[in-house]
């Protein structure tokens, strides 16, 4: 990912959830966040969410991810798990963040998805992903990493979120990201 398009997600997110990032309002709060889908090579925004001071959990479901997230991010609880039936009971977390995952779900799975972390939320629900078609088969042998959802923008806002596209609409780079607040503040 380029710098601008990075530097144009980040804002992105400013703009849509300003205190997602400020250690004061996370101090204020319960501050556990649940990372949606990491592996050791990309946990995007994971330094800025854990200098705010977020208690973080990374839920995965590839295996070899779960193991070599266990072996090298000490800073976060590491959980094996789908996102589609997440393994959580009753647990609840301030911010739920998904990040460049949404994509990775058949979009008839998509809201049953969100409907489940949206209950565990106490504040929000963030997420992030490619803006229409961008074509990616599994990396690495992973085929959770596979995009099987194209999304545009308007099936979010259906759900509820509020969201920001950036860049080209189809193009690499490009990027959804998307909010929505499950209790005021």
């Amino acid at each position: 990912m380029s710098e601008k398009s990075d530097a144009q997600r980040k804002g992105a997110l400013y703009e849509l959830i300003p205190h997602l990032f400020d250690e004061e309002w996370v101090g204020h709060h319960n501050d556990n966040l649940l990372y949606v889908g990491a592996r050791e090579s990309r946990i995007d925004y994971g330094t800025e969410l854990r200098e705010a001071g977020y208690q973080i959990t990374i839920l995965e479901i590839y295996p070899p991810n779960v193991v070599a997230l266990k072996n090298t991010v000490k800073w976060a609880e590491i959980v094996e798990g789908d996102v589609r039936s997440p393994p959580f009971g009753s647990d609840s977390f301030d911010v739920i963040f998904w990040w460049h995952g949404p994509e990775h779900i058949e979009i008839d799975e998509l809201e049953g998805a969100l409907v489940e972390l949206e209950k565990m939320a106490t504040h929000a629900v963030v997420l992030g992903c490619p803006w229409s078609t961008y074509c990616q088969g599994d990396l690495e042998g992973n085929p959770h990493e596979c995009h099987v959802a194209h999304l545009e923008g308007p099936e979010l806002k259906e759900m509820g979120y509020s969201i920001c596209q950036t860049g080209t609409r189809g193009e690499p780079g490009s990027n959804i990201a998307a909010v929505k607040f499950v209790s005021p503040e």
